[in-house]
């Protein structure tokens, strides 16, 4: 009896590693070649015109409210404020611009808005009176009906 060849057996298995490989490699370059050029690519800006909602940041604040007349003690109110805009890429640049160039007259007007606030505009738990009036009054600074809404976190407010 003979004994088998192996050295034939593994040249065998060699070339159908190599042709199995091969294969592979021809099916993925016809099956992911082409998607790679039929795909769009990602862009991290929104086409022009096109409605974007952001929130920026209009600042943190810190303001003393002194008290009225016949009262005893102060308030301390300190939040994060921030602007909601729906609006085209042009207005959310303006804004961002008018933020960053007039940051003092912004935080004037809500400081404001803030030392005048009544007791029971600064009690209310969802704090929309003064979002409404911080909104009306920084689209009437600014000159436009840029922010839709105005977002107030961590806020806190003490007596002393």
């Amino acid at each position: 009896m003979r004994s088998p060849d192996l050295s034939n057996n593994d040249s065998f298995l060699e070339w159908m590693a190599i042709l199995t490989l091969s294969l592979l490699f021809i099916v993925m370059v016809f099956v992911y070649l082409p998607s790679s050029f039929t795909r769009k690519p990602k862009t991290d800006q929104p086409a022009q015109g096109a409605v974007v909602h952001t929130e920026l940041p209009i600042g943190d604040f810190s303001v003393m409210q002194l008290p009225a007349a016949g009262q005893v003690g102060s308030q301390v109110i300190i939040f994060e404020a921030h602007a909601r805009i729906d609006g085209n890429v042009e207005e959310v640049v303006r804004f961002d611009q008018y933020r960053v160039t007039h940051k003092a007259r912004i935080a004037e007007t809500v400081d404001t808005i803030i030392r005048e606030a009544t007791p029971a505009d600064l009690q209310d738990l969802s704090l929309n009176h003064l979002k409404a009036r911080i909104k009306d009054r920084l689209n009437h600074v600014i000159g436009e009906q840029i922010i839709d809404e105005v977002l107030m976190s961590d806020y806190r407010s003490f007596s002393i």
